[in-house]
């Protein structure tokens, strides 16, 4: 288990912290890669990787390791993934005490990954690598590269996990304390798991002290159709009482009432977020991201502006009405596909309270046919005053 500060970006945090340990890289290319193991230079021949995307939520890679000539797969992903990955006709030395050290973590807002492994077979590397060959031309090679990375990356054996510090950038709580304070709802859509969605949101003030904390995290209609019911009744509660309300929501559970034939699951969440100052989606892919913008835009009939600053969160940016991508340490991507590009979060504050504002004023028409005449035109179509 090792534990690493983000601010450099996740792979280079646990490249450092494995040097640290005594597994220092040396170099790679497409062909091999050099490891100095306690002091030992090792040379593996690296055969193929499958890349991470964020429908897999893992990565893995097949190497041939010269010290026995074995060829072996190492796999990273979420633990929810990995573990359902994990062999069961061997005994898992180390599930028991990595799961606790991950929800440990998870509740201190660190982000986690579990690793495993498997030894393949000569055979099974040469059909695997055959199979991938004739893919070299197939207009849905992805797909089918897809499918036979979830069919190999089976029977794992777990080695352990890793978590590293998310750090928040500068004077995050304040800026989205002054959001909520103009009367500007806040959601927060992230992959990671709930536990470490939830302290994230409470240490940038999206969850404030005092605040009734809705979870849903059911896998089956009708016990989340009984969570919105009871939900909204203890929401009534809330609003007599003038206590703040935070919902957090899972992405399976988000999954189901987004494509829910059952209106009246929608239509209750859809109330049940509207009256609370907050949203947490946890666990949620790019595509669900998207999803939960166009339901606001679409259902809600709100104007939307989306943040983020990684390549899982372009979807989001371009489905809002206005998207801000974030440059730096994950890359351009986010900012490529945005309206506007920032380089930190904290730059977010000027944006609605200064630059909105004037966009707002100067977006009216004022005419006056009379002395005690005034018709004021927002150009959006939004407001319309006349005296």
């Amino acid at each position: 288990m090792c534990i690493r500060d983000r601010y450099m970006g996740d792979e280079v945090s646990l490249v450092k912290t494995a040097k640290d340990i005594g597994f220092k890289f040396l170099n790679g290319n497409s062909q091999e890669i050099q490891v100095e193991i306690n002091g030992k230079v090792v040379t593996f021949e690296l055969l193929y990787m499958f890349e991470f995307d964020s429908d897999r939520k893992r990565m893995s890679i097949i190497l041939r390791d010269y010290r026995d000539n074995r060829i072996k797969m190492f796999v990273k992903g979420a633990d929810n993934i990995i573990k359902s990955r994990l062999c069961q006709k061997v005994e898992q030395h180390y599930v028991r005490n990595t799961e606790y050290y991950i929800d440990d973590f998870s509740k201190l807002g660190l982000r986690t990954l579990m690793v495993a492994m498997k030894v393949i077979s000569e055979e099974q590397w040469k059909s695997l690598h055959e199979q991938i060959k004739e893919l070299s031309q197939d207009s849905s090679r992805d797909e089918k590269i897809n499918w036979l990375a979830d069919k190999i990356e089976q029977n794992l054996y777990l080695l352990g996990a890793t978590a590293v510090e998310d750090k928040l950038q500068d004077e995050v709580p304040q800026v989205i304390h002054d959001l909520l304070l103009a009367n500007i709802k806040v959601w927060m859509l992230t992959g990671d798991k709930l536990e470490t969605a939830e302290n994230i949101a409470r240490s940038c003030s999206l969850i404030q002290p005092n605040t009734h904390v809705f979870k849903c995290s059911y896998t089956v209609s009708s016990e989340i159709k009984q969570f919105l019911e009871e939900a909204l009744s203890i929401l009534k509660v809330c609003v007599k009482e003038n206590k703040k309300k935070a919902l957090l929501v899972e992405g399976i559970s988000l999954g189901h009432i987004l494509h829910t034939e059952d209106s009246e699951i929608y239509d209750q969440f859809l109330e049940l977020t509207l009256n609370c100052e907050s949203v947490v989606c946890c666990r949620v892919t790019p595509k669900q991201k998207a999803d939960v913008v166009r339901m606001v835009k679409q259902k809600l009939n709100k104007i939307t502006l989306a943040i983020g600053d990684g390549a899982n969160d372009v979807n989001m940016i371009q489905e809002a009405h206005v998207g801000i991508g974030i440059f730096g340490q994950e890359g351009m991507r986010a900012a490529m596909s945005s309206d506007f590009a920032i380089p930190e979060f904290k730059c977010l504050w000027k944006l609605p309270f200064v630059h909105g504002r004037w966009s707002y004023l100067s977006c009216l028409l004022y005419t006056s046919d009379a002395a005690d005449d005034l018709l004021c035109v927002d150009l959006g179509g939004r407001r319309i005053i006349k005296k």
